[in-house]
């Protein structure tokens, strides 16, 4: 089993509906999204080893590559959020004045 739970970088209060994949050998397992105290599990992914990918509308997208589940023992993952750069370059026409 991974658990854990998902803070915000800078306020370090918790962040609800993060969606969290897991993946072994670069294969979708599952999906978990974190509750209104920033906290997810995973309860059903076998021994070995993963690649959790931590996802919000907003917030720079986290990575943790190598995450080992051994049999019968939990793992504990926590992770900071931070948000996107203020700037966002958007596509769009150009301008042209004359």
């Amino acid at each position: 089993d991974i658990a854990g739970g998902v803070i915000h970088t800078d306020t370090k209060k918790p962040l609800s509906n993060v969606s969290v994949t897991a993946y072994s050998a670069a294969k979708k397992e599952k999906v978990v999204y974190t509750d209104a105290n920033g906290n997810y599990s995973f309860n059903e992914l076998r021994a070995g080893t993963y690649k959790l990918v931590f996802e919000k509308a907003g917030y720079k997208k986290i990575t943790r590559e190598k995450v080992t589940i051994r049999p019968d023992e939990g793992c504990q993952l926590n992770v900071e959020m931070d948000n996107e750069d203020e700037m966002q370059i958007l596509p769009g026409s150009l301008f042209n004045f004359d």
